[in-house]
Parts: C-alpha cells; sequence; structure tokens
C-alpha cells in the first residue's frame, strides 16, 4: 500500500483508470480531448496502469467513433484518427499469456476544423520506465504509435500531435507550379512517378539521411526523393525485408540487430490507393544501437 502511495505521489496520479492484467475504456468528457498520458509499469505484473487528462478543445458539435482494435498482442500500434480527428478516448484489454495489451482509440471529428503542423512527439519512455507526456501547449493528440519486446513484456509509445484551425479551401496546383514545389523542396528528381513502384538503395557505406514526399489530391499518390550519406567504410551485412504492410494497413517497421536504412521500395494499388512499403537495411558488425 505504501508503494502505490509513493508511486502516485512520483508520478502525480491519485487514481488510474485500470488495474493491472484488467481491461479499461476511458473517454474525455464531450468537446474535450485527451493532453496527457501518464503510466506506470509494474516487473511483477507484466502489466502497465494507465491515467489520463482532458482538456476542451471546441465548444461545437462532434462527430464521433470507436476504432477497431488496432493491434494483435506483441504487434505494433501505430494509429491515427482519420478526416482530421482527435483523439478523446482509449480503450484496452490485457492477455496474461502474452503478457500485452490490445488498443482501441475513441476520435471525434470537429466539422469546419483541420489539423496543421502535426509532428511526433518521440519515445517517451523507455522498456519498463514510467510514462508522462503532455502535449504542447495549443496541440491536440491525433495518434499514438508503440511496439512491444517480448523480452522487457513492456511498450515504448510516441504520441502524434497538431495545432488545429479553421479549414481553408484549397485551389488546385497548376502544372506550372510543379517546378516551384521541387525548388522549395529542394528536389529536382523524384525516384518515382505517381502510381509508379520504386525501389531505392543508397550507395555502398551510406544510409538515408533525408526524405522527402509530395502527396496529389488528383493522382491520390505520393513521389519521394531519398539523401544518403556516409555512416561507415566498414563492411556491411545487408538484405531486404519482405512486404511489411497490405494496403490501407499501417508501417511500423525498425531494421533488426542494429542495422540501418539503406533503402526503400515500394508498389502503389489504385484501387485501394495507397502503398506498400519494404526496406533494406545494413548491419555494421560490432555496432548496435
Amino acid at each position: 500500500m505504501w508503494y502505490d502511495l509513493l508511486l502516485c505521489l512520483v508520478v502525480g496520479v491519485y487514481t488510474w483508470v485500470n488495474d493491472y492484467d484488467q481491461p479499461f475504456n476511458f473517454t474525455c468528457p464531450q468537446h474535450q480531448s485527451i493532453y496527457q498520458v501518464v503510466s506506470h509499469h509494474d516487473n511483477r505484473r507484466e502489466d502497465r496502469v494507465f491515467d489520463f487528462q482532458c482538456t476542451t478543445y471546441t465548444k461545437d458539435s462532434e462527430k464521433c467513433f470507436w476504432s477497431e482494435y488496432v493491434n494483435d498482442f506483441d504487434q505494433p500500434v501505430a494509429f491515427q484518427c482519420p478526416r482530421g480527428g482527435v483523439l478523446d478516448g482509449v480503450s484496452s484489454y490485457h492477455d496474461n499469456h502474452r503478457e500485452d495489451r490490445r488498443f482501441r482509440f475513441y476520435c471525434c471529428e470537429k466539422p469546419g476544423m483541420c489539423l496543421y503542423n502535426c509532428m511526433y512527439s518521440g519515445w517517451v519512455n523507455s522498456y519498463d520506465g514510467n510514462l508522462n507526456y503532455t502535449t504542447p501547449a495549443g496541440y491536440v493528440m491525433r495518434g499514438w504509435t508503440s511496439i512491444h519486446d517480448n523480452g522487457s513484456e513492456d511498450r515504448i509509445f510516441d504520441f502524434d500531435v497538431c495545432l488545429m484551425q479553421e479549414c481553408e479551401d484549397v485551389v488546385p496546383r497548376k502544372i506550372t507550379q510543379v517546378l516551384s514545389l521541387n525548388l522549395f523542396l529542394g528536389v529536382y528528381s523524384w525516384v518515382n512517378d505517381y502510381d509508379r513502384p520504386f525501389t531505392f538503395k543508397c550507395p555502398q557505406h551510406e544510409s538515408i539521411n533525408r526524405v522527402v514526399s509530395h502527396h496529389d489530391n488528383g493522382a491520390e499518390d505520393r513521389v519521394f526523393d531519398f539523401h544518403c550519406s556516409k555512416y561507415t567504410t566498414a563492411s556491411e551485412s545487408c538484405f531486404w525485408s519482405e512486404y511489411v504492410n497490405n494496403f490501407d494497413q499501417p508501417v511500423a517497421f525498425q531494421c533488426p540487430n542494429g542495422g540501418v536504412l539503406d533503402g526503400i521500395s515500394s508498389v502503389h494499388d489504385n484501387g485501394a490507393e495507397d502503398r506498400r512499403f519494404r526496406f533494406y537495411c545494413c548491419e555494421k558488425p560490432g555496432s548496435y544501437y
């Protein structure tokens, strides 16, 4: 009991929304969204307790819905509320055999409002470590990314946050604006055309250090450009992954065994209007991250 009390004082939480190994279902009050996530991991139970704080982001009508569960046990979470929605709730349940959780999310859309200047928090906790993340001032939470580790039987978390403003009408780009776009982005040739596959690899001993991409609403696809820089002069062991996602599904990939990303390959499907990706990883013996 004293340990639990001390823990609550350290992380600033006086009630958790769940007990270890138990499900939870949390939603913010109407017109509010999640702005703080606090969590503690217990190594004996191999589970986390969570707490959420909400703040008002609108007084107007909202259209809200629950997602399906977005991950299987031991698999990544990579979720964004669609159509400019913000994260107003989280639901989860735990499996004692897998020692992991599945998650689903409650999203609310505010008509006439659009998200912009979106960014990721980066990993906000270590495996087995406390989590205490608050969105920057003026930002709303749009999504979660999380990766499970079977050794630690725990997850690390990364949050997707955005500013919100009234939507503005967008004038379709003219073909003559493409050159200006390229100059603005510092790109003079793309590695692919819209709707076309591409395979890109850095020269030997180099890895990707810059990714540039532009989306076209007419083609409903992206063009990409990649830049590389040297990171080693030693021997490397390189390989292509399999395709890591299906169409309309998240991509959550890390090169294994301390490898770095030296290449990307992708195919597009006009029916799904989406891309599948696979990755070229190179390991430098004796180097680990």
